[in-house]
């Protein structure tokens, strides 16, 4: 996690709700307060997320084109998608791991100032610094990490990381392609149907 925010009660979870804090510990960061860090961090979460993103689709349509039986025969069963899914999300997080670590790391210097920052990787940016900064500042973090840390502080979290990414893509994907099929069948085929069948009348 990012740590608790400059002036925070010990103990005071950053962002906790104003009904859950303790009598007497600092006011939570305001509303627009919290829209603006998450404007300013939005370039780490493409730095972390994009590559995964990349590396998950990448490796399903690789299973798939190796598996041509599978796509002339309709594809898998539902389970066996899910299954497989599942696999493909728990490696792809797995594997960039790292570029959470490093997003986390990054955001901690964001909110908590230079500090927090790790040792090396230059100033930090500003509230109102430029995206193209902030991603220049995240490389910078991720190169000093990587020829610095060990390598088990780098997957750190990779296990809820994975076990987190199987759950959300094993279990949602497939049942989203079920759905996309449900609602291509049931209402965009009836909504050409009607269409084509309007125009024959037309013509008529």
């Amino acid at each position: 996690g990012a740590g608790p925010l400059p002036g925070a009660a010990p103990g005071d979870p950053p962002f906790l709700p104003a009904w859950l804090r303790r009598p007497g510990a600092p006011p939570a960061p305001s509303r627009m307060q919290c829209v603006r860090l998450g404007f300013q961090t939005f370039p780490l979460a493409l730095c972390a997320e994009l590559p995964l993103t990349a590396l998950r689709v990448a490796l399903y349509t690789r299973w798939r084109l190796e598996h041509p039986a599978l796509s002339a025969a309709g594809g898998l069963p539902l389970v066996a998608d899910v299954f497989v899914t599942a696999a493909i999300a728990v490696l792809a997080a797995l594997a960039t791991t790292p570029l959470d670590v490093v997003r986390t790391r990054a955001t901690q210097a964001l909110l908590l100032g230079p500090a927090a920052a790790a040792p090396g990787s230059g100033p930090v940016p500003g509230p109102d610094a430029p995206p193209a900064d902030i991603v220049r500042f995240y490389l910078r973090t991720f190169r000093l990490l990587v020829q610095t840390e060990p390598l088990g502080n780098l997957f750190a979290g990779s296990v809820q990381r994975a076990l987190w990414y199987g759950l959300c893509f094993g279990l949602t994907t497939p049942l989203r392609v079920v759905e996309y099929g449900f609602v291509r069948d049931s209402v965009i085929f009836r909504l050409f149907e009607a269409a084509d069948a309007a125009s024959t009348i037309s013509i008529r």
